[in-house]
C-alpha cells in the first residue's frame, strides 16, 4: 500500500464531506477499504466500509448498500469475527432477493457458504461442526440452482467461473464431511468446467482433487492431478503452487516404491521451499533423506553376501518403508528379512511384530493376526511381553470385525497375564481399549466397569498413551545420515 496514495484518498474523503457530496465520499470510503485491506488494516477498513453503508443507507441506494453489507463481512471474516460476517452478509442476501437481482443473490449465497466452512474449521464439538458444515454444503448448493437462472444474464466465462468455484467449494465441504466420493465427484467436475481458464483456481481444484484421491487410495489418480496442478502452476509462475504440488507428488511416489521420481519431486520441492516460512521444510527434508538412505542400501544389499548384514539391512529398509508409509514395500523387505532370519535361525519375534503392524497399516487384519499369532510361541511364556500381544490381537480382531465375544477373550486373556507380570501400566491401558471398544459397541455397562478399574489403577506418573502397546516406536531417529550421505539428497547426479 502506497502511504502516498492513502493521504491522497484521506484528503479526497475531507474534501467530499466539505461538499457534502455523499457519493463521492462513499465512492473514496470504498476504495480506503481496498487500500487498507490490501495492506491488512482490516479494523481500519472496517470503519470505511461501514461509513460506506451509512452514506449508502442514507442516499436510499439498496443496491449499493448490499454490496456495502458483503464487504463488511469480508472484513470480519478477516478478523475472525464470523459470527457478524453473518449478520452482514445475510443483509446482503436479504436485499438482494428484495430486489430480485440474481447475481448478487448467487454471490451472497456463495459468500455464506465459505464462511460458514470457516466457522466449521473453528468449531468446538463434533455437533456443532457437522451443522455449520451441512449449512455450508446448502448454501453452496443454492447458489449454484441461481447459477442456473443466470445463463442470459451474465457472460458464457463469468458464468463458467461461478459455477466452478462453487464445485470446488462443495467438493472441498464434502472433503470436511468425510463424504470422499461426493468430494471426488464435485471436484471432477470443477476441473471440467474450469479447464480452460488457466488460473489459481484451477490450480486448487487439481490440489483438491489429488488430494481426496490420495486418501481414498486412488494413487495414481492422484499423482495426475498433482502433475497437473504442477504444470499449471508453472504456466502462472506460481512458486507457492508449484510447492503444493511437488511435495505430495513426491511423498506418493516414495509410497509406489518408485524412489528416484519421488527424490526429484522431493529436491524440487526443498529447492523452493527452503527460503519459504510458510514451508513445512522439516518435513520435505526427512522425506528426502529417507528416500535416498533407501536408495543407498538398496545398491547395497545387491552386492552384499553375508547373510547376518543382509538381515540387518532388509530391517532397515522395512523400518524405513514404514516411515514413509511405503507399507506394501515394507512388507516385502521384512518378509525377505524372516526367510533369512528364520535360515540362520535367528529370532524371529521382532520381524513378525513388524510384519503384523505392516499387515495392520494396509487394512490386512486376518494377516495382521497370523503373524501375532505365530508370535506367541516366542515370547517363552514372559506374562508382560505375552499381554501386550494379546491387547494387539484384540484390537485387530475389533478392526477386522469379529464377535464380541471373540474380542472380549483376547482383552481377558492381555488382562490374566498383565495381572501375572504384576504391571499395573498394562492393566491400565487394557482397560483403556476395553472402554473404548465398549462404548463403540454399545456395551455401556462394560465400559463403566473399565473406567471404575482404571480409577483403581489410575497413577501420579505422566498418563498413558493410547498407542503405547503398539509394537512399532518412531524410528525417525533412524534416519540419519552422515555429512558425505546427506550432501547425496541435493545431488542430482548421485545414485
Amino acid at each position: 500500500m502506497s502511504n502516498k496514495r492513502v493521504k491522497e484518498l484521506i484528503r479526497a474523503k475531507a474534501k467530499a464531506q466539505k461538499a457534502g457530496n455523499l457519493k463521492e465520499e462513499a465512492r473514496v470510503c470504498g476504495q480506503l477499504g481496498e487500500e487498507y485491506t490490501e495492506d491488512g488494516r482490516h479494523e481500519d477498513s472496517l470503519h470505511e466500509r461501514r461509513c460506506e453503508l451509512a452514506i449508502f443507507e442514507a442516499l436510499s441506494d439498496q443496491l449499493r448498500a448490499a454490496k456495502a453489507h458483503r464487504m463488511i463481512g469480508e472484513c470480519l471474516c478477516s478478523l475472525e469475527d464470523y459470527n457478524n460476517a453473518l449478520k452482514h452478509q445475510r443483509e446482503h442476501l436479504r436485499i438482494s432477493k428484495q430486489l430480485d437481482n440474481l447475481v448478487e443473490q448467487q454471490r451472497a449465497l456463495a459468500t455464506i457458504g465459505r464462511t460458514l466452512f470457516m466457522c466449521s474449521e473453528q468449531a468446538d464439538s463434533q455437533t456443532s461442526q457437522k451443522s455449520q458444515l451441512t449449512e455450508s454444503l446448502q448454501a453452496y448448493l443454492s447458489s449454484l440452482e441461481v447459477c442456473d437462472e443466470l445463463e442470459d444474464v451474465v457472460g458464457k466465462g463469468e458464468l463458467l467461473e461461478m459455477k466452478g468455484r462453487l464445485y470446488l467449494n462443495i467438493g472441498v465441504d464434502y472433503e470436511a464431511q468425510k463424504d470422499l466420493l461426493q468430494a471426488q465427484r464435485f471436484l471432477e467436475q470443477s476441473c471440467r468446467t474450469l479447464k480452460d481458464t488457466k488460473d489459481d483456481t484451477l490450480v486448487l481444484c487439481h490440489l483438491s482433487l489429488g488430494s481426496v484421491l490420495n486418501r481414498q487410495k486412488k494413487f495414481e489418480p492422484a499423482l495426475d492431478s498433482y502433475r497437473t496442478a504442477l504444470q499449471v502452476a508453472k504456466q502462472l509462475g506460481s512458486k507457492e503452487h508449484q510447492l503444493e504440488a511437488l511435495e505430495p507428488l513426491g511423498t506418493i511416489l516414495n509410497q509406489l516404491g518408485r524412489l528416484t521420481e519421488g527424490r526429484k519431486m522431493l529436491q524440487q520441492a526443498y529447492r523452493q521451499g527452503r527460503n519459504d516460512p510458510s514451508c513445512d521444510i522439516t518435513n520435505i527434508r526427512r522425506q528426502l533423506v529417507r528416500a535416498t538412505k533407501l536408495l543407498r542400501l538398496q545398491e547395497q544389499v545387491k552386492a552384499e553376501g553375508d547373510a547376518v548384514e543382509m538381515i540387518k539391512m532388509h530391517d532397515k529398509m522395512g523400518d524405513l518403508c514404514h516411515s514413509m508409509r511405503a507399507h506394501q514395500a515394507a512388507i516385502s523387505h521384512y518378509q525377505e528379512e524372516l526367510k533369512l532370519v528364520e535360515q540362520s535361525r535367528g529370532d524371529v519375534k521382532p520381524v513378525l511384530v513388524s510384519l503384523a503392524m505392516s499387515h495392520s497399516d494396509v487394512g490386512d487384519y486376518e494377516s495382521a493376526l497370523y503373524y501375532y499369532e505365530q508370535e506367541l510361541p516366542h515370547c517363552h511364556g514372559n506374562p508382560q511381553e505375552e499381554s501386550v500381544t494379546w491387547t494387539a490381537i484384540a484390537r485387530l480382531r475389533d478392526d477386522a470385525g469379529h464377535d464380541h465375544n471373540v474380542v472380549m477373550t483376547a482383552y481377558q486373556r492381555a488382562l490374566s497375564l498383565a495381572k501375572m507380570a504384576e504391571n499395573n501400566k498394562q492393566k491400565f491401558l487394557i482397560y483403556q481399549h476395553i472402554r473404548s471398544y465398549c462404548n463403540r459397541h454399545g456395551y455401556h455397562d462394560d465400559a463403566v466397569h473399565a473406567h471404575k478399574e482404571m480409577e483403581k489403577l489410575r497413577i501420579k506418573e505422566t498418563s498413558v498413551d493410547d498407542e503405547s502397546s503398539g509394537s512399532g516406536s518412531d524410528d525417525s531417529s533412524d534416519v540419519t545420515l552422515s555429512s558425505s550421505e546427506e550432501g547425496l539428497c541435493f545431488n542430482k547426479h548421485a545414485l
